[in-house]
């Protein structure tokens, strides 16, 4: 699976919609499971790609560390 830069700036007119493949590399990355909580948000409509996915994964990756820390 590719870094989300790359897969944002893999063509023009990508779709942002997951395609069966890129879902099943997704399974396959979360150990198999395709019910796993970000397969079903992912399928159900959250989409791969856009501004909105960086900012959302950006605020969780600081909230996360955060938490971690103590620090809230």
């Amino acid at each position: 699976m590719h870094g989300f830069v790359l897969q944002e700036q893999s063509g023009p007119g990508q779709s942002a919609a997951p395609t069966d493949e890129r879902l099943a590399g997704l399974v396959a990355v979360l150990g198999g499971d395709p019910e796993a909580v970000l397969v079903v948000a992912v399928r159900d409509g959250g989409g791969l790609l856009g501004e909105d996915v960086f900012e959302h994964g950006l605020r969780a990756l600081v909230l996360g560390t955060e938490a971690a820390l103590g620090t809230n």
